[in-house]
């Protein structure tokens, strides 16, 4: 059926939808560490920089539940979608079926589900959206290109480092940018707009950087989900349009510079993250910032009646596909499946009646602790020992709060001491403890090649693990403090050529007490 809404009329009616979505749908994992992030605004976290958790803001205000974790990002993202549209030239606007680029945008998997969701590449969306405008707009010379493409920028960092990708590839494609005035402005005031994240990374040693680069834990390479995977993302993240799209940019030429920046663009993501696959598995999401130069391209070229049909075919055949998989998301009664979102509002009770008013540690699950504390408003933390990774729940300021108090620890993993209970979720084990979590801060401690320097007598023992260079425990042992605060440790066996040092309390095992792993020094 022909719709005969105008483009804002459909989006309003698209944005209420993603709002009643929102305010429906349980929060995924991911969603409520990142409203655990806005629980305390910082120019930078421990896994990303800050503008997710500026999206989550809102659900610091209280009532506001789910709905508050993500209505800025149902605003985002609809206005990516104005954005984007308002980017199409005016031949492609006045030849375009009506209705045709509404059901290209809400076609594309990942563009429709993060019109509810609050993830980073959701500021990501945005600001790609906003970047290309901006720099249309740019080249035609027009009055605050300059302002806007400058906070486009600094939104695209904001959001995921990777947003430099999209930067790199504009630059690569109109060399005359690095002689240009106007473009070295709007560099300025993004570098101004990012200052206070790039100080605080300095301050806090590159931790985000190192940690995405470098001490993310990793295994050996394997075709499938490393450079295998890549290639199915690439088709996935387009979903049934990957024919089309992809055609129109092997088969055609940039008619421009602005469209010879958006072919740039998506170029310099593909080939970035192929030889990114050789180190990392791919995730799907992690390409995001290709697909609306992508639509770009597609969209503004002349398309055939057949073209047009078939493409609404494939769009109304995705939609559907799409919004089943939402529905059942929103309505975990009528789902044949059980999904991320559902019951988990439940199973955060279970456990909150269970520990009585005390803390709650998850052991090595930052998602489930963010999850926990969200739905019961009651403490919960992630206890990340040292076969796990650090997050930012290491750097949470309340572990001294709660030193020595009673808590309440939870782990899917099997330990000596645990105590069996009845379990909100089979497969969990929970125990009681009296514990010291106030075991360390950072200037407590140097780690100096083969020696460990502590200001203060700890309660608990302190252990060495050995990692691989996949950053994984290959051994651990335990090490004894010598009179004085002081321990030395044997040599590293150099098949391993990182370690970390780890401390436990009774009840709980080792725990992660500095932030990077330090190389081996035989």
């Amino acid at each position: 059926m022909r719709l005969k809404f105008s483009f804002n009329v459909q989006l309003a009616i698209i944005t209420l939808i993603n709002l009643l979505q929102a305010s429906f749908t349980g929060l995924l994992k991911d969603e409520a560490y990142y409203a655990y992030f806005a629980k305390n605004m910082q120019w930078g976290y421990f896994d990303h920089p800050p503008l997710v958790a500026l999206l989550a803001l809102p659900s610091s205000i209280e009532g506001l539940g789910v709905f508050g974790v993500r209505v800025l990002s149902v605003l985002s993202v609809s206005l990516s979608y104005w954005l984007l549209y308002q980017t199409l030239s005016k031949e492609t606007k006045e030849r375009m079926s009506n209705g045709l680029f509404s059901l290209l945008l809400l076609g594309l998997p990942l563009v429709n589900l993060y019109g509810f969701l609050t993830l980073p590449d959701t500021g990501t969306l945005l600001f790609t959206a906003l970047f290309f405008y901006a720099y249309k707009q740019f080249l035609l010379e027009a009055k605050y290109a300059v302002f806007t493409l400058g906070l486009a920028m600094a939104g695209l960092m904001y959001s995921k480092y990777t947003g430099v990708l999209i930067l790199f590839g504009v630059i690569a494609s109109n060399p005359a940018l690095i002689k240009d005035s106007r473009a070295w402005k709007s560099v300025a005031l993004s570098l101004l707009l990012f200052g206070p994240h790039l100080l605080w990374l300095s301050q806090n040693e590159w931790v985000t950087l190192r940690f995405h680069f470098s001490e993310r834990p990793n295994h050996a390479y394997e075709f499938i989900p490393f450079t295998g995977g890549l290639f199915l993302n690439a088709i996935a993240i387009i979903g049934l349009f990957f024919f089309d799209f992809y055609r129109a940019l092997f088969s055609t030429t940039a008619r421009n510079t602005f469209e010879k920046g958006l072919r740039f663009s998506i170029w310099f993501v593909l080939v970035f993250f192929f030889f990114s696959s050789f180190s990392k598995k791919s995730q799907l999401q992690w390409l995001l910032p290709m697909v609306y130069p992508l639509l770009l391209i597609f969209i503004e070229r002349p398309l055939s009646v057949h073209e047009t049909k078939r493409i609404k075919r494939l769009g109304l055949v995705s939609i559907l596909l799409i919004f089943s998989l939402r529905f059942m998301m929103a309505f975990e009664q009528l789902s044949p499946v059980h999904l991320e979102p559902h019951g988990v509002k439940e199973w955060s009770q279970k456990i909150s009646s269970k520990a009585n008013g005390k803390p709650v540690l998850f052991l090595d699950s930052y998602q489930r602790a963010a999850l926990y504390e969200f739905y019961s408003r009651q403490i919960g933390l992630s206890y990340n020992t040292l076969t796990y990774r650090p997050n930012q729940y290491d750097f949470d300021t309340r572990w001294s709060s709660i030193n020595q108090d009673s808590v309440f620890v939870i782990s899917s993993k099997p330990y000596d001491f645990e105590q069996r209970m009845d379990s909100p979720k089979e497969g969990d084990l929970f125990w009681s403890t009296t514990t010291y979590l106030d075991l360390i801060l950072p200037d407590e401690i140097i780690i100096d090649s083969t020696r460990i320097q502590l200001k203060r007598e700890l309660p608990g023992k302190l252990y060495l693990a050995e990692l691989d260079e996949f950053r994984r425990v290959q051994t651990m042992d335990t090490l004894t403090v010598e009179e004085g605060h002081s321990t030395s440790f044997p040599v590293i066996n150099p098949a391993y050529p990182f370690y970390r040092i780890g401390i436990s309390s009774p009840g709980l095992p080792p725990r992660i007490i500095h932030k990077f792993a330090q190389p081996s020094r035989p």
